[in-house]
């Protein structure tokens, strides 16, 4: 495709990335901000997946949908969100592909616009999302998949780990985002309280109303009774809500996300939750993993939300409190673990946390207004390295605690005997 000098001054006079695309996927060109932003000085003739992503595999053949191909097959603007793993690091990429069109109709090529996200990093102030782990790393690359579409999507996983930040990431980075999030508490929700949510009062308007093109979230859908379920379920599948009382119907100009901590699975089995409303949000699953599965996540954890409580000068963790949060067990995941920082800082003089401020707070340490470590460890009926598991520190920080209490009384444990 032969390019006249006036498109590329119009595509270099553009300040986003852009390049225009053939049917085979190589570059017809691209423009001035894409080549200063990729380091490139030209790009024609090679194939985009490899000037974008250094990759020598197609996007479908990485598992990515390709707004490219996608555009070219449909003819008409496609957008995706990919999270792509580099020697880097990880990027969120929005790719945003726009058919341009001959005289006669056909498709000359496609015009390609790339959006470097912010992703993690930008998101954490915002949306709370901590990925130092592989877990949730994985968990945002899943979550990448469904940006751009509004499928419904289910987040999985036990009470406390947050599925409602990463509902809202997802919200974040969809084409949504500019409108509402609403939260919607499934527990106890009766169907006149469904109706008024959606529908409204005569004083006050309702979502259809009010949230256009926004998104809704429903927390702990298992907890819907069977004739909400049934509500739900035709919503999802017609994209149409109606109104109990006067047969109206009303189009849904929202997308749905629902979260559950129960084994769906199960509750069908039991008869408490519809099958076919069950494979209706089994499509497409996020399981959120428990913090236990994350520690690598406590310690920025610990400081977004010290840095949250108090911006102009935010409290520190001092190493010994940091490796107690570290390897502390925490079954009730991310809400008890900013629940006992919360505590924890509340008890803390000054603005750092030491240690004794956790174990002060900690339910699962020992009280050492009450029983003095020194005792403590006297009683414990097993190894050394045991207790220090047990009250979330390493050994070398327990010896230190211990020759602090009893002074030169500390024996090494193999001289005091097999505990």
């Amino acid at each position: 495709m032969a390019l006249g000098s006036e498109m590329t001054m119009l595509l270099d006079a553009i300040e986003e990335a852009r390049i225009l695309v053939r049917e085979d996927l190589t570059v017809a060109y691209a423009n001035r901000a894409f080549r200063r932003r990729y380091g490139i000085k030209d790009a024609t003739g090679r194939r985009c997946h490899e000037v974008l992503f250094h990759e020598v595999r197609s996007c479908a053949e990485c598992g990515e949908a390709c707004p490219v191909q996608k555009a070219f097959v449909t003819g008409a603007p496609a957008r995706e969100v990919q999270h792509r793993f580099v020697p880097g690091g990880e990027r969120f990429v929005e790719l945003t592909a726009t058919p341009l069109l001959r005289a006669d109709g056909s498709i000359a090529c496609v015009m390609e616009t790339v959006v470097e996200q912010s992703g993690v990093r930008g998101l954490v102030d915002g949306a709370g999302v901590v990925a130092q782990s592989e877990a949730v790393r994985t968990v945002l690359g899943r979550i990448a998949r469904v940006c751009a579409r509004d499928t419904v999507v289910l987040f999985t996983g036990p009470s406390g780990t947050g599925k409602e930040v990463f509902a809202r990431f997802l919200h974040e980075n969809s084409r949504r985002a500019a409108m509402g999030f609403v939260k919607i508490d499934c527990s106890g929700l009766t169907v006149e309280a469904f109706e008024r949510e959606f529908f409204g009062t005569s004083r006050e308007r309702g979502l259809l109303d009010t949230l256009p093109g926004g998104t809704v979230y429903f927390d702990e859908v298992a907890e819907l009774s069977l004739a909400l379920q049934v509500r739900l379920l035709d919503l999802i599948e017609t994209g149409r809500m109606r109104e109990s009382g006067s047969g109206v119907v009303r189009v849904a100009g929202f997308r749905i996300l629902c979260s559950s901590r129960y084994d769906l699975a199960q509750r069908v089995r039991e008869g408490r939750f519809r099958s076919d409303l069950f494979y209706r949000l089994g499509v497409f699953t996020v399981t959120i993993p428990g913090l236990d599965e994350r520690r690598e996540d406590i310690a920025e954890l610990a400081r977004l939300m010290l840095r949250r409580a108090s911006p102009d000068r935010p409290m520190e963790l001092s190493e010994d409190a940091l490796e107690m949060l570290v390897k502390r067990s925490w079954p009730g995941n991310v809400r008890e673990f900013l629940c006992l920082l919360e505590r924890a800082a509340i008890s803390a003089e000054g603005h750092r946390i030491e240690a004794s401020d956790i174990e002060t707070v900690d339910p699962d340490s020992p009280d050492e207004a009450s029983v003095p470590l020194a005792e403590f460890a006297a009683r414990w009926e097993g190894s050394r390295k045991a207790l220090a598991e047990r009250l979330g520190i390493s050994e070398r920080t327990l010896y230190r605690r211990l020759r602090e209490a009893q002074g030169d009384a500390l024996q090494p444990e193999e001289d005091k005997g097999s505990r």
